[in-house]
């Protein structure tokens, strides 16, 4: 499930009520409440299905209001329940695995431990279409070189006409410095002129070891943010055609040396479709630092024994699928991308150096700032004299993970 994170704490609320794809949607000012948010997509994946609950919370404190102790699950039209619990941070994860069904409908019951009982209008699963294809293309967008990622998907779509997208991107990363050994510091001594010859109040030797693990590869995993939609109702074609779903700017590093993206198609019904892209338009950056910001979207919630109360939220029953590409930069015929961080070399650097009155720098003491902080690695070199080079540049696992993820494909 993607969490579309609604964060709609501010002083002023607006009431936004949506009929169709076309219709205009009617705003009323009301002021601020705190109100439950229902963060739910239920889908044909036979998996765990996830539930998020919050409450909405003023714009100065920052963090959200987890829902705890709640009665999660969701009942079919033949009295089937499906229980969820707790798990973290305002996650209910359902107890066991299941999916949505052709033919059944599904409603989310909550009830809080206050006795407030929330429950949703009845959802069917929209029709089963696939993505048929992903393909890249470079492109000049807006003058700037871009490698956009297009989805398409097949000519049955049985009727399907609302269409929301995801991705999950995952990159390998190469760091450009990188030595299998370590420079530490052992026998390290404080104290009044310690090292009596120089008149140094620390002391310390230096010794090359073997790092604990590999860490010149690693790969990062990201999902998207936004809130990507497209309909047919927009289109003059009867299915997806060349539908961009994701545009990375050619001289990326993430794209550096090898890139997967995993697009997950998810099909939506009208009134989904349209509580999106509402959020989506009051969501805008534009939107957002204006007298009008956006509070309450109106969605298919709703509390059981309070018509007046507000819910925030959106009870999605969903179709899904899914399909994974890789690529390289240079498929496109790109130059190597620069690495994620600037890469700051010192070359030369003598362990016995420890004076500045030689008109160069105090290395004895820039190895220890170095290697204390841990600001730079040693990347060649032998006593007493070395090279040392911005830690990221030596070891990607300081803002990555080396662990190799299991589609992955070299």
């Amino acid at each position: 499930m993607k969490r579309f994170h609604i964060k709609l704490l501010f002083f002023i609320f607006l009431l936004v009520t949506f009929f169709n794809c076309t219709e205009e949607y009617e705003l009323k000012t009301k002021n601020f409440e705190s109100l439950i948010v229902v963060e739910a997509t239920l889908t044909n994946e036979l998996q765990t299905q996830e539930v998020k609950l919050s409450k909405t919370f003023r714009l100065e404190s920052g963090e959200p209001i987890i829902v705890s102790n709640a009665e999660v699950y969701i009942q079919t039209d033949t009295n089937e329940q499906y229980h969820f619990e707790h798990t973290e941070e305002g996650n209910y994860t359902s107890i066991n695995p299941f999916q949505a069904q052709s033919g059944k409908s599904y409603t989310l019951y909550i009830n809080l431990p206050d006795g407030s009982k929330y429950v949703s209008t009845s959802e069917v699963l929209p029709p089963v279409t696939s993505i048929e294809s992903l393909n890249t293309v470079l492109e000049t967008v807006n003058g700037e070189q871009m490698v956009v990622v297009f989805a398409n998907s097949g000519d049955n779509l049985d009727g399907a006409t609302f269409f929301k997208y995801e991705y999950e991107e995952t990159y390998k990363i190469e760091t450009p410095y990188y030595s299998p050994l370590d420079l530490v510091m052992i026998n390290v001594v404080y104290g009044e002129n310690v090292f009596l010859e120089a008149e140094l109040d620390f002391y310390y030797e230096l010794e090359l070891v073997p790092k604990p693990e590999n860490v010149r590869i690693c790969y990062t995993t990201k999902t998207s943010t936004d809130i990507i939609q497209t309909s047919l109702n927009d289109s003059q074609n009867n299915s997806v055609v060349n539908f961009p779903v994701r545009s990375i700017r050619s001289n990326d590093p993430i794209i550096r040396e090898r890139y997967s993206i995993l697009v997950k198609q998810y099909v939506q019904s009208l009134e989904a479709y349209n509580f999106y892209r509402v959020l989506k338009e009051l969501g805008t950056i534009e939107n957002l630092f204006t007298d009008n910001q956006p509070g309450y979207i109106q969605g298919n919630m709703s509390a059981e024994h309070n018509t007046e109360e507000n819910v925030i939220g959106f009870f999605q029953v969903s179709s899904i699928s899914s399909k994974r590409i890789f690529f390289n930069h240079g498929d496109f015929g790109l130059p190597l991308p620069p690495y994620f961080y600037q890469c700051e070399i010192l070359e030369n650097v003598d362990y016995n150096d420890f004076t500045w009155e030689d008109g160069d720098r105090d290395d004895y003491t820039l190895i220890y700032n170095s290697l204390y902080t841990g600001s730079y690695k040693y990347f060649e070199g032998f006593h007493p004299v070395y090279t040392l080079v911005s830690a990221k540049c030596g070891d990607c696992s300081l803002f990555s993970s080396t662990l190799i993820p299991e589609f992955w494909e070299d």
